[in-house]
């Protein structure tokens, strides 16, 4: 059965009517008039959740609007507070998803004032750039610095990185650490979760010839994948089976 669309044709939505839908594209695309004139193709879903109202002239207007309205479109940190607010507002910067995609969010006293975010900042150093503190913080003044290239690449997340109370470290080490596999963690990176809040292994010891320690201390001792020991517990085995038998092949 052929799927069926929702006619929006003369509906508005904040500047833009829509038209007619583009036929057989996916995802479902309609032609929208903006009420500046523009006539343009949007993803039709962007538009109904309201994270699109315009053909663009909004976003632009808004920008003139800010700068003229507070004078600061002349200061030198000026592209840099409108580069902040714009990958932490629009989801059409090609930043958005590291950004405002995953809930990184402007302080309103810096999304409001560009003045005061100048003040809070100070000086920018010669060759620095804003960083965040903590990378899964907002910016605001208490989690904002000038830092230098070499501390943003300390700072940066890559592919092997995350942060675990506060701090960036190895994937392969927090997953040691909070006993969450390595391809759990590297999700939870991808979709900007946080593994401090995820739940982690519960320390629960083994006693076995005399020694006391986690699954995850006698999974590393012993050569084990931490995930079949942990699966043999879970379904009963004695110790001395969970840590003695053979792993098959």
């Amino acid at each position: 059965m052929a799927r069926q669309h929702q006619d929006l044709t003369g509906m508005k939505f904040g500047r833009l009517t829509a038209i007619s839908r583009v036929v057989d594209s996916v995802p479902t695309t309609w032609l929208f008039l903006c009420e500046c004139g523009t006539e343009k193709e949007i993803n039709s879903s962007a538009v109904k959740s309201g994270s699109t109202q315009s053909c663009g002239c909004l976003n632009k207007e808004r920008r003139i609007e800010i700068s003229t309205t507070h004078g600061c479109s002349g200061h030198p940190l000026y592209k840099i507070w409108e580069g902040m607010v714009g990958r932490c507002t629009r989801p059409q910067s090609t930043e958005w998803n590291s950004y405002g995609g995953r809930g990184i969010k402007v302080c309103d006293q810096w999304l409001n004032s560009p003045s005061q975010f100048f003040k809070d900042m100070g000086d920018r150093p010669k060759g620095f750039t804003i960083e965040r503190i903590n990378n899964n913080g907002n910016y605001e003044p208490s989690n904002c610095k000038w830092a230098s290239p070499l501390e943003q690449g300390a700072n940066k997340r890559n592919n092997n990185t995350t942060e675990l109370d506060g701090k960036l470290i190895h994937i392969a080490e927090a997953s040691r650490l909070t006993g969450i596999p390595e391809t759990s963690i590297r999700r939870a990176e991808k979709e900007g979760r946080s593994i401090s809040k995820m739940k982690r292994v519960r320390n629960v010891k083994i006693e076995f010839n005399g020694e006391s320690m986690t699954m995850i201390e006698w999974a590393e001792k012993i050569g084990i994948e931490y995930g079949t020991l942990k699966y043999r517990m879970r379904k009963g085995w004695s110790a001395s089976d969970a840590l003695t038998m053979p792993v098959k092949q």
